[in-house]
C-alpha cells in the first residue's frame, strides 16, 4: 500500500461552506478563528474552512481504517431506498458519500450551523441548521437510519441521558437502526508529549462541563431506555504514526492539525508560549512515529435497532 498521503490532491475535494449573509451572526471570531454563535449549542472547536478541512481529511482517515462509512445491518435497505439522518454532520462529506453510493435513499444532515457544501451536491442530499438540543424539525419515526459521530465535544453528561438518546428515539422508525461512533482514548500508548497535550485538553473539557467518559455509559443508556434491541459495541483500534502505514500517517496528521486548533483554543490551559507549543508538536509527531511505542485511538462504535 503506498505510504505517502497526497494532501494536495486530498484538498481538491474541499469546498467552501455555503454561508449566506443572515447566516454570519451564528458565527464569532476568536483568536483568528471562528466559533459558532448558537444558543444552547456546547460545540467546543472552531467552525471555520480550516477546521472543515480537517473534518474532511479525518472523515476518509476513518473510512480508510474500517474500510467501510457505516457498520449498520441496512445496506439492503439502503439499496432498496431508506430515509437517512446525519446528525452533526459538518461539511457533509459522509453524507455526500452515502448519497452517491446509495442513491436511492434520501439523506439528510443537520448541524448547528450551516457549513454545507455549496455545489457538488448529489441530488438525493438535504442539508439544513438544526440543533438536536432544541429537537429537529422531523416527523415521529421517520427514518430508516440515523447516525451520529464526534458529537461527545458537543453534549455534557445529561444531554445524553436527557434529551439526545430520546430525540433518536423519536425520529427513528421501529425497526430501524441508530449509530453512534465516538472516539476514547486518543493518543494511548503516546508519549510524553503528546500525553501532556492531551491530558490538558480533557482538563479543559471537564472545565467545560464536557464529560467524554459518557462514552463509558452510552450502551447503558440505551439499554435502560427499553427501546432498543440488539445493541452492540464495538471498539475499533487506529494506528498513529508513520508506522502505522497510510492509516496512521493520515491520522496523525488529523491529530497535528487537532493540536494546532486546540492551541487557539486553550491556550490559557496549557500555560506555554507559541515557540514552547511549536516544540511540543514536533515532539509529539516523532513519538507517533515512533513504532516502538505504536501510538493509537481506540473509537467506539455503538449499533441500536429499534424494537
Amino acid at each position: 500500500m503506498e505510504e505517502n498521503v497526497n494532501f494536495d490532491e486530498l484538498h481538491e475535494l474541499l469546498y467552501e461552506p455555503n454561508i449566506d449573509s443572515t447566516a454570519r451572526e451564528l458565527f464569532r471570531v476568536i483568536h483568528g478563528r471562528r466559533y459558532h454563535n448558537v444558543k444552547n449549542a456546547k460545540y467546543v472547536l472552531p467552525l471555520d474552512s480550516r477546521e472543515l478541512d480537517r473534518m474532511i481529511y479525518h472523515h476518509y482517515m476513518l473510512k480508510f481504517a474500517f474500510q467501510q462509512n457505516f457498520f449498520a445491518d441496512i445496506k439492503d435497505k439502503l439499496v432498496e431506498g431508506a430515509k437517512c439522518l446525519d446528525i452533526g454532520c459538518g461539511p457533509g462529506a459522509w453524507v455526500c458519500e452515502m448519497a452517491t453510493d446509495y442513491p436511492n435513499s434520501k439523506f439528510f444532515g443537520i448541524d448547528i450551523v450551516p457549513n454545507f457544501p455549496e455545489s457538488v451536491m448529489p441530488e438525493n442530499v438535504k442539508f439544513l441548521a438544526a440543533n438536536i438540543l432544541t429537537g429537529l424539525p422531523f416527523k415521529d419515526g421517520e427514518f430508516d437510519y440515523i447516525h451520529m459521530r464526534h458529537m461527545v465535544l458537543g453534549l455534557e453528561k445529561n444531554d445524553w441521558e436527557d434529551l439526545v438518546i430520546n430525540e433518536l428515539i423519536r425520529l427513528v422508525k421501529p425497526g430501524g437502526w441508530i449509530e453512534l461512533m465516538e472516539p476514547y482514548t486518543i493518543g494511548h500508548q503516546a508519549g510524553s508529549a503528546f500525553r501532556e497535550f492531551n491530558n490538558k485538553f480533557l482538563e479543559w473539557l471537564k472545565a467545560s462541563n464536557i464529560d467524554y467518559k459518557i462514552i463509558d455509559e452510552i450502551e447503558t443508556i440505551l439499554k435502560n431506555t427499553n427501546q432498543f434491541h440488539k445493541i452492540t459495541r464495538q471498539v475499533l483500534k487506529i494506528p498513529i504514526g508513520k508506522w502505522g502505514g497510510l492509516v496512521g500517517q493520515f491520522c496523525e496528521e488529523s491529530l497535528l492539525e487537532f493540536m494546532h486548533t486546540e492551541y487557539e483554543t486553550i491556550g490559557d490551559t496549557l500555560d506555554m508560549d507559541v515557540e514552547q507549543f511549536e516544540t511540543l508538536v514536533k515532539k509529539s509527531a516523532k513519538e507517533m512515529d515512533d513504532d516502538k511505542l505504536e501510538c493509537c485511538a481506540y473509537y467506539h462504535s455503538f449499533l441500536a435497532q429499534k424494537g
